[in-house]
């Protein structure tokens, strides 16, 4: 981690990954500001050391206020992690994929704009056989 402190927004910042992210960043001095929704997630964005911002990530214009906002200079996009938690039988896995697509592509467009010289982006794959549609969970 950089000696020198930076403003950081970590998007997913409510995930176990995100609350993780941001106590280390908060412990190594930088100023972080965590995406998430909900005034519950807000108070654990909080209480890990970051300010809450609530915004949708598929929105470009929310995206580069907030941006704006943290003066980010990293950008810290974990909200692919949220696709081990997002898609249920009500938001089948395509439908949560689109939207991570949808909000990725939005916030990569709103950072150009934007004071952030680092993105780091994280995202996931999960390999499954032919589930025959069913939907599938762990104890596939």
């Amino acid at each position: 981690m950089s000696n020198t402190p930076m403003n950081v927004l970590v998007t997913g910042a409510a995930t176990g990954l995100g609350r993780e992210v941001i106590r280390k960043l908060a412990a190594h001095g930088h100023s972080v500001v965590g995406l998430t929704n909900g005034s519950h997630n807000g108070s654990l964005v909080r209480a890990d050391g970051a300010v809450p911002a609530f915004s949708h990530l598929s929105s470009k214009g929310e995206m580069k206020s907030v941006l704006k906002m943290a003066k980010a200079d990293l950008l810290i996009n974990l909200a692919g992690q949220e696709a081990n938690i997002f898609p249920t039988k009500e938001t089948p896995f395509a439908e949560a994929a689109q939207a991570l697509d949808t909000g990725v592509a939005a916030l990569l467009e709103a950072a150009q704009d934007s004071s952030v010289q680092r993105i780091v982006h994280v995202s996931m794959t999960a390999l499954y056989g032919d589930s025959h549609g069913e939907p599938v969970d762990e104890d596939t």
